[in-house]
């Protein structure tokens, strides 16, 4: 599901909810919400996209991800990213940083990965992340003759309103009803609760 950001810049997937939930917003922070969206501007303006790929189809993409949910964490580039184990391709459409400057930004580690693909996996568990990874890159014996693309959406950890890589701080905070952040934390709790909850089959 993708929606285009709120600030007309990036394209941050969002969940719309209207339900008064553990997030509800007290007149007072109702009263802010226009400075609040200002500051969830900037934020989206910090995210940006990559698309990278293996060097060869004789390798796999080489993406460390680090932390997750059973880790308390956002999904994160690990530090053991090696820039030359990877191919980061051109994209057209970047954000208002790479508009000015020309240049995408590189993939750094210790961003925060918000979506590969169209998948988004903030509150996913590292071992999901990284199986989720690998299934989007495999190569199907004799399927081609090009290393599959990877889109990731990241997000600099000090972007966010607070600053940490740690889903408790971020699910603590209160944010505006249908707010990227608050938007956010609704995908968190979604997919931590696919995780712990087990399945019924009838």
């Amino acid at each position: 599901m993708k929606v285009s950001s709120p600030c007309g810049t990036g394209s941050l997937s969002t969940v719309q909810n209207n339900r008064f939930g553990a997030n509800f917003v007290s007149p007072l922070q109702k009263a802010t919400h226009r400075e609040h969206a200002t500051q969830s501007c900037s934020w989206l303006e910090q995210c940006y996209e990559v698309v990278v790929s293996a060097p060869s189809v004789d390798t796999s993409l080489s993406l460390p991800i680090d932390g997750g949910s059973d880790a308390g964490m956002f999904c994160v580039i690990g530090s053991q990213l090696d820039h030359t184990r990877l191919i980061q391709h051109h994209i057209s459409a970047g954000n208002s940083a790479e508009r000015n400057t020309g240049s995408p930004r590189q993939i750094q580690p210790g961003d925060i990965i918000l979506a590969l693909n169209e998948y988004e996996i903030s509150g996913y568990t590292r071992r999901d992340a990284v199986e989720l990874c690998d299934t989007l890159t495999r190569i199907p014996v004799g399927a081609a003759s090009t290393p599959r693309r990877l889109r990731i959406r990241l997000s600099p950890p000090q972007a966010l309103a607070t600053g940490s890589t740690m889903l408790s701080s971020f699910l603590a905070a209160a944010f505006p009803l249908n707010s990227p952040e608050y938007s956010l934390q609704e995908k968190i709790r979604e997919n931590v609760y696919q995780r712990v909850v087990p399945c019924k089959c009838f």
